[in-house]
């Protein structure tokens, strides 16, 4: 499964993905989708205060802006248990 963050503009066709680390190793650990903004800053910005540890920062590895509709097809054909890449369709 990949986590997903819902900011309050819908209608954004953006997607920004990120690679987040785990704080002890500073490897991958898991994707965090961020849907709902149409600009960086605000989505990780609402990323990063999901933290109640305020390690959000921390935590924040390779940040990838993609469409939604290559955001379904990441979903649907890559592994997303790795670093986030696109399909080579897609690039």
């Amino acid at each position: 499964h990949v986590d997903v963050y819902l900011g309050p503009h819908l209608r954004s066709t953006h997607v920004f993905v990120v690679d987040q680390k785990d704080l002890k190793t500073g490897k991958f650990d898991e994707h965090k989708a961020i849907l709902g903004y149409f600009s960086k800053a605000p989505a990780l910005e609402a990323y990063r205060k999901a933290f109640s540890d305020g390690k959000g920062r921390d935590r924040t590895g390779a940040v990838h802006w993609i469409t939604m509709e290559q955001f379904k097809h990441w979903l649907d054909n890559s592994d997303t248990t790795k670093p986030f890449s696109l399909p080579r369709t897609l690039h």
